[in-house]
């Protein structure tokens, strides 16, 4: 079996990073050059495959629009799914549950609401709601 390996490529490959709003100026200004996709990556050091994602995503029938591009970036960030550090006191809420005998579907619903409606990062322990609602802090 052959592999091939081209150290000019794999020394190029950057690790990745989320794209600024100083970049999107500049993607905005070579793509109105005419300059193509590869050349802009390389211009700007960055993948052609995030070139053309960011392209793809964001121009519209008005071409491609840097504040519009930032602002749908910046609602998905916030709309994605974070990760949950596990504590030793969600750890112990999550035995609780087992041992009432609630199903991981369950747990993992009733956590997700929990995170969803009561999450503040601020404070480093879990603590009850006057009404008896759990807020989990991490």
């Amino acid at each position: 079996m052959l592999i091939a390996f081209s150290p000019a490529r794999d020394a190029t490959m950057k690790t990745y990073k989320q794209l600024t709003y100083e970049l999107r100026c500049q993607i905005y200004a070579l793509n109105k050059t005419g300059m193509s996709q590869n050349k802009i990556a390389r211009q700007l050091n960055v993948s052609q495959s995030t070139i053309s994602r960011e392209l793809l995503r964001n121009t519209g029938k008005r071409g491609y629009r840097i504040k519009q591009a930032q602002t749908s970036t910046d609602t998905r960030r916030l709309a994605a799914c974070k990760a949950i550090k596990m504590t030793t006191s969600l750890i112990a809420l999550i035995e609780l549950k087992i041992i009432e005998k609630w199903s991981p579907q369950q747990i993992s619903g009733w956590l997700r609401d929990c995170f969803l409606y009561t999450f503040h990062a601020a404070d480093a322990e879990d603590s009850v709601e006057p009404g008896g609602q759990w807020i989990i802090h991490i």
